[in-house]
This record gives structure tokens, C-alpha cells and sequence, in this order.
């Protein structure tokens, strides 16, 4: 009961939820306001390009309130070793959400702009002063959004989860992100997009390289059904057979 009422509460305005969520990571690494400002804004501003439309600040806001919805579960990845944190680190998972997009250009190479994005994380958390083992983390989870495949943690895995979270989202709210997608690529003509969109879809259902979209047990368990129904019903508009 109440396991999907995280998306009924992003009718809070989104740059109240991303600054809320700056808030946090202050007190978390004990950065002071006025230091911490100018860090938020460039975020902000980055995220409120007029080009972007589904990746802007409401994409943010959107992975933000996954996380405070699901911040406690500890049905995750198998645990490898004993030691290993049967929670995520909030922390790492908020950096990694507010710097995954910071570079985007829907004209660049797959790849380029998670590892431009990663760039930017480096050394702006070098500049906070971050440990160094939070920032090779946090710009090794970045890079794994290109294919949201590979993970080497916990957070790591659930930040991919909640970049994909939208695919299991109810039909028309993932009608609105497929919308909003198209926009972003409104320069590519109509029918390349069709083509180049059903590979990317179809790459989510590829089951020999990808055995589950979502990486963590409870994203499966919630999202992976709803994300397949959705996808295959942008494919059917999309009107391009398969591979």
C-alpha cells in the first residue's frame, strides 16, 4: 500500500525540492550556505536551459522525491561481502543525481555528455573538498548512466534505477517523458527519429544484454512490468519493426 505515491507528491514546486535537497547535502558534508550557493545556482542554471525540456529541473525534482520515497530500502543488490551497506548512502546518490545531466547536448555522441557531466562533478566536489573515495563513486555512477548496465555499489545501482524510474511510470506520465524526449530531438527529421528511438527502446528489452531494466530487487519488483508495457506501447506509435 502507498508503494507509487511518490509521484503523486511532485506537484511541489521543483526548485523548492532541489533546493531542499542542496539543503541536505550541506549538512550532510557540513558545507556552509554562502559557500554552497553559488554550487546551486550553476546546478539550477545548467538544468533550466530552454533546449531541455524532459532533462531540465523537473527532471531532477522527479529523481529527488524516488529517493526520499525509497531512501530505506534494503532490497537492493545481493550483498557480496558481510560488510556491505544494507542501505544507500544518500549523500553519494544526491551528487550523483544533480550532476548526471549537468552537460547535455542531444547533438554530441552517446557517452560524451555523461563523461563531460563527470568532468564537472570532479571538480566541482574537489573544490567542496569531498572525500576523495565519495567523488570517484559519484563520477564512476555518472559514467554507468550511458547504458545504466554496470554497477560496482549499492548507490550506484539505485541511482540508475531512479534515471529510469519514469519508464515504469503510470502510461500517461510516460506519454508526457516520451513527448518531452521528442521535443529535445525536434531538429532530428521524423523518421530517423522513429528508427533511432525504437533501437534505444528496444536495447531495454534486449534481455541478453540486459536481463532486467531495473538493477535493484525493489525496482523490479515495482517498476520492471510497467517500464516493459510502457515501452512497448511507444514502440507500437512508433510504427518501426524490430530489429
Amino acid at each position: 500500500m502507498g508503494e507509487r505515491l511518490w509521484e503523486e507528491r511532485l506537484e511541489q514546486p521543483e526548485l523548492a525540492v532541489v533546493s531542499q535537497a542542496f539543503s541536505e547535502l550541506g549538512q550532510l558534508y557540513d558545507i556552509d550556505p554562502v559557500t554552497f550557493g553559488p554550487y546551486q545556482d550553476e546546478i539550477i542554471d545548467l538544468y533550466s536551459a530552454p533546449w531541455r525540456v524532459h532533462h531540465d529541473v523537473s527532471h531532477l525534482s522527479y529523481l529527488i522525491d524516488f529517493t526520499n520515497a525509497y531512501q530505506d530500502r534494503t532490497d537492493l543488490l545481493p550483498r557480496v561481502f558481510s560488510d556491505d551497506p544494507t542501505t544507500i548512502n544518500k549523500g553519494l546518490v544526491l551528487w550523483m543525481i544533480m550532476y548526471h545531466d549537468a552537460i547535455q547536448d542531444t547533438h554530441t555522441p552517446q557517452g560524451e555528455d555523461e563523461q563531460l557531466s563527470a568532468d564537472v562533478a570532479k571538480h566541482r566536489l574537489t573544490e567542496l573538498r569531498l572525500p576523495k573515495d565519495h567523488i570517484r563513486e559519484i563520477a564512476l555512477g555518472i559514467l554507468a548512466s550511458t547504458e545504466h548496465r554496470f554497477v560496482i555499489s549499492q548507490n550506484i545501482a539505485f541511482f540508475l534505477d531512479a534515471d529510469v524510474a519514469i519508464l515504469g511510470a503510470a502510461p500517461d506520465r510516460y506519454d508526457q517523458y516520451a513527448q518531452a524526449i521528442r521535443k529535445e530531438y525536434e531538429w532530428v527529421p521524423e523518421e530517423r527519429y522513429r528508427h533511432a528511438r525504437a533501437n534505444v527502446l528496444h536495447s531495454f528489452l534486449d534481455t541478453q544484454k540486459r536481463p532486467t531494466i531495473f538493477l535493484t530487487d525493489f525496482g523490479q519488483k515495482l517498476f520492471e512490468e510497467p517500464a516493459r508495457q510502457n515501452i512497448q506501447r511507444e514502440l507500437a506509435s512508433l510504427e518501426v519493426e524490430s530489429p
